[in-house]
């Protein structure tokens, strides 16, 4: 449920989602090839992690991890913890390859770090628990119950949306830095993705305290999940661009 799908997806849509994987892998593999140390490392851990991360994107693969590996729920567990590292290292090769390491980055890494501690050390108190269907409770309409459920799920959107508002951050500084109309839209899509992404964090939080307080929240699903299509297919091609181009490059060029 990270930018999560509730709904399982067609053979269409996995067939996109390995798609996407594959061209986001690549592009942070050129990256990271053109990126000197440190740089080069946060590229290709972004690169590793999103072939774990937009798989799981899919209900039905997640449900297979959890089966294969014995324990229900693992599969989000991943989900989430690889999207925390990619989008980690997608904010470290900007920031390295553009910046120096400043007090704001140490706050943007140390932070997301700290909600992810968080989520994982609720999830694997909840595995503790004695839940009659504990599929239900991590994939299902009781996900918000017991109330340590909704605060592990709370912490999942809270993780997504403080890396994403650091990202709006630095690229809000290259779009005072821009030099060119091209760059001034490249940024600003940029920004948009990123703000697409914490709204994806946003409705994780609503969707969980929706079903603690008994809401009718079926129609949350069905938004975030063409929502993380969209957002994933558009980053790869702003990926792309900052392969070659400004502001990613400036400094370097």
């Amino acid at each position: 449920r990270v930018l999560a799908m509730n709904g399982e997806l067609s053979s269409f849509g996995e067939c996109l989602l390995v798609a996407i994987t594959l061209l986001y892998s690549l592009t942070g593999v050129m990256i990271g090839r053109r990126a000197p140390f440190p740089a080069s490392v946060a590229a290709y851990a972004a690169a590793v992690a999103i072939w774990v991360a937009l798989p799981l994107l899919a209900e039905a693969n997640l449900h297979r991890v959890d089966h294969t590996l014995g324990i229900v729920g693992v599969g989000l567990l991943l989900a989430h913890v690889a999207f925390m590292v990619h989008f980690c290292g997608l904010l470290l090769t900007v920031v390295l390859m553009t910046d120096h390491w400043a007090w704001r980055h140490r706050l943007a890494i140390g932070g997301t770090g700290v909600l992810t501690a968080v989520f994982v050390l609720l999830w694997f108190y909840v595995t503790t628990l004695p839940l009659p269907d504990p599929g239900l409770v991590f994939y299902g309409i009781r996900a918000g119950h017991p109330p340590v459920v909704l605060w592990m799920n709370i912490s999942m959107g809270a993780g997504l949306v403080y890396i994403a508002a650091w990202n709006l951050v630095e690229f809000t500084r290259f779009l005072q830095g821009a030099r060119t109309s091209y760059e001034q839209g490249h940024t600003a899509v940029a920004m948009v993705l990123y703000a697409l992404s914490a709204l994806g964090g946003t409705f994780t939080i609503v969707e969980a305290v929706g079903r603690q307080q008994g809401w009718d929240v079926t129609g949350i699903p069905q938004v975030k999940a063409p929502l993380a299509l969209l957002v994933s297919a558009a980053a790869v091609g702003v990926l792309v661009t900052q392969i070659w181009l400004r502001p990613l490059w400036r400094h370097r060029r």
